[in-house]
């Protein structure tokens, strides 16, 4: 029933310890893709025997989250997926719950779950995101409720039918996805579920998104939808660019401090 795909970059630590954390679902998936676009290959850095119907693909160095995971559900041999970062992990209910919704809701195309932040010093959980209830297409367009790779479940068919995550975005690609099947078969689509937990862990280190790819995606994602989104919607992101653009400014810049303030007002002025 479920293919997990796992896009993995240069992080062998991370993967081998998370991904053995599968091992923990009461209901353990029909086949776990590795997609490698690291600089090496994986097949002797990870201890794969531990594994159950896992295969290592190996593709184009650098080629990024979301054309990670559109090889791997490409190859996918089974109906859902259910997407994974390599420094992430799941409750262990997360397939067990996310089974019981797909087969009381027979029409649904995806499933979201919840995000709860993992301290990985402490092992102590707390709320993060959670999508439901904010689905509404006026809201995606501005701001991402809880939308990410790892509470994503999709069926294969509809997904590949979409062309899978947008590789123009660098960042967004995962709300993108949703915008893109709630327009194309409306709201009923997408259910979340509560119970499905991802586990976003935090120890410190290194996350792979920075300012500057946030700034990419977000103009992208502008060009991608400004004429299915209202002037304000418009101006609201463009004042989110602005603030990330601060953000890797060397030095106090009073005419962009006055951009980031206009762009605030006139998205204010325009709802």
């Amino acid at each position: 029933m479920f293919t997990v795909v796992i896009p993995t970059y240069n992080r062998e630590d991370k993967l081998e310890l998370n991904a053995n954390r599968l091992n923990d679902q009461i209901y353990y998936p029909d086949e776990i893709l590795i997609i490698n676009n690291g600089d090496k290959p994986l097949s002797n850095k990870i201890k794969l025997e531990n594994f159950k119907n896992v295969r290592v693909i190996e593709t184009v160095v650098s080629a990024g989250v979301s054309q990670a995971r559109n090889i791997g559900a490409t190859v996918a041999s089974n109906e859902w997926i259910a997407f994974l970062d390599d420094d992430d992990s799941w409750d262990e209910r997360y397939l067990f719950e996310a089974n019981k919704t797909i087969s009381s809701n027979p029409e649904v195309i995806s499933v979201l779950g919840k995000k709860v932040i993992y301290d990985e010093e402490t092992k102590s959980r707390r709320d993060y995101k959670s999508p439901k209830g904010k689905l509404a297409l006026e809201e995606l367009f501005i701001k991402n409720p809880g939308i990410g790779g790892p509470n994503t479940i999709i069926r294969k068919k509809e997904f590949l039918g979409l062309g899978g995550y947008d590789i123009t975005l660098k960042t967004s690609e995962d709300k993108s996805l949703i915008i893109d099947l709630i327009m194309k078969n409306g709201d009923n689509a997408v259910i979340v579920n509560e119970k499905m937990i991802a586990l976003i862990h935090r120890d410190g280190g290194e996350r792979l998104t920075d300012p500057k790819n946030m700034m990419i995606g977000i103009n992208n994602f502008i060009k991608k939808y400004e004429m299915k989104m209202s002037r304000s919607q418009i101006y609201m992101n463009k004042y989110k660019i602005e603030r990330y653009r601060m953000r890797v400014s060397d030095k106090f810049n009073p005419l962009l401090l006055m951009k980031v303030s206009l762009f605030k007002l006139i998205s204010i002025l325009s709802r």
